[in-house]
């Protein structure tokens, strides 16, 4: 029973790991895809490159499960 039980919590403390991850990644991308049109607007390259990073950075944080479970297999 204490078996199944310590499951249960390890299984719920991840998926509130990784959706607290996911919401910081989805944040992270918003402000990147807000960087890239103010960029736009105002002919900044710098702005730009910075917003497609955040952009990428974002992408990789929101998928982080996704390509973790890709990586190991499981």
């Amino acid at each position: 029973m204490e078996t199944c039980r310590s499951n249960v919590v390890r299984r719920w403390t991840l998926t509130l790991l990784f959706s607290l991850i996911r919401a910081v990644g989805m944040i992270l991308l918003g402000f990147g895809v807000l960087q890239v049109g103010m960029s736009l607007k105002s002919h900044d390259p710098s702005q730009r490159a910075n917003g497609i990073m955040t952009v990428a950075g974002g992408i990789v944080i929101t998928f982080t499960k996704e390509i973790l479970t890709l990586i190991t297999g499981g």
